[in-house]
């Protein structure tokens, strides 16, 4: 993952890099300062871009113990369970909303912001 973070940083940089040549070549000098600018806030980009990440990742596990859940609610309708294993199966739900609220805490403290480029 770290190598596709690398590989967006890279490009958004050789990316502003072309646009500065080009305001330089067509002698847009306001143009020019405003690319610095942007470059100079690289590590705000970078920060977005592992924000961005990270979101994805708890999302994947977010929906993972959805999946989980509906297959236990599932075997809950179309098996017939003695009272053990229908109570093994609702600790089992118990468990993955505890862990469901917790990546939901997680993504509720990531926000990943907007970006304007």
């Amino acid at each position: 993952m770290k190598t596709n973070i690398s590989n967006q940083i890279e490009t958004w940089v050789n990316d502003q890099l072309d646009l500065y040549n080009y305001a330089l070549q067509i002698g847009d000098a306001h143009w020019q300062q405003h690319i610095l600018e942007t470059l100079s806030n690289k590590d705000a980009y970078l920060q977005e871009l592992f924000k961005e990440q990270e979101n994805q990742r708890l999302w994947g596990q977010f929906n993972e113990i959805n999946q989980s859940m509906l297959q236990l609610l599932e075997e809950i309708r179309t098996q017939s369970l003695d009272r053990e294993q229908l109570e093994a199966i609702r600790t089992k739900l118990s468990e993955l909303k505890k862990r469901r609220l917790v990546i939901v805490q997680k993504i509720n403290a990531v926000k990943v912001t907007p970006s304007s480029n």
